[in-house]
């Protein structure tokens, strides 16, 4: 009713089923619920038992049955008020010459993996350079255990016992020696190559785009230092 601007509608459904037509009639009116009417009519029913029928629904509040049918002969839906006249879109406004807006072009964000492989090239190089300090420590011992061993004595049978457990530790702190060095080489091989991927990241780029309403180009600078 608002779209339509009017203060009552009648619309109806009909449907038929076995050889009869179901009319359901529906009466709306601004301010008050809608009411409804069903009734069903025959193929062999005059039109007056059609209006007979939906009568009701137009008589006006308190009237008898012989006024509801003469309401429902005469009486006819309200026509809707006419609709307003649709407004015409207004005409884009022509701008003048020299004064079309260019939108500048989309400036491409940087790798967002840049901070992460800094991260990790800083971790791995700390790594690198404990696995190397201990790694030459334990080469360091291993230099004392062998220098002990070649001085040891060799007389009695005791002597060749401590003797064997010299070796044997020296062994261990010379292979523990060489894992941590290779440990600390490849460390640092990694932590070289997260760094200069990093700062190649990083690199410094100049992105021309387009002054709106004037002839010139502004220069954005991606990436950092």
């Amino acid at each position: 009713m608002a779209t339509l601007a009017v203060d009552e509608l009648v619309w109806a459904t009909a449907s038929k089923d076995a050889g009869h037509t179901r009319l359901i009639v529906r009466r709306a009116a601004r301010g008050s619920p809608p009411r409804e009417l069903s009734t069903i009519v025959a193929a062999s029913d005059s039109t007056e038992r059609g209006d007979a029928g939906i009568a009701p629904l137009f008589a006006p509040p308190g009237a008898n049955d012989s006024q509801a049918i003469r309401a429902g002969r005469t009486a006819t839906p309200p026509e809707p008020a006419p609709l307003p006249p649709a407004r015409p879109d207004p005409e884009p406004a022509i701008p003048p010459p020299g004064a079309i807006e260019v939108p500048p072009g989309p400036v491409t964000p940087g790798p967002t993996d840049a901070p992460r492989d800094r991260r990790v090239g800083i971790a791995l190089a700390v790594s690198s350079g404990v696995a190397l300090v201990l790694g030459i420590a334990l080469w360091s011992h291993y230099e004392s255990l062998q220098d002990a061993i070649d001085s040891h004595a060799t007389k009695t049978r005791a002597d060749f016992t401590d003797l064997t457990r010299l070796e044997d530790e020296a062994g261990s702190y010379a292979i523990a020696g060489d894992v941590f060095v290779v440990a600390g080489l490849a460390a640092g091989g990694l932590a070289t190559y997260y760094l200069v991927r990093n700062h190649r990241h990083n690199s410094i780029a100049l992105a021309p785009a387009p002054i709106a309403h004037g002839a010139g180009l502004t220069l954005a600078i991606l990436g950092g230092l």
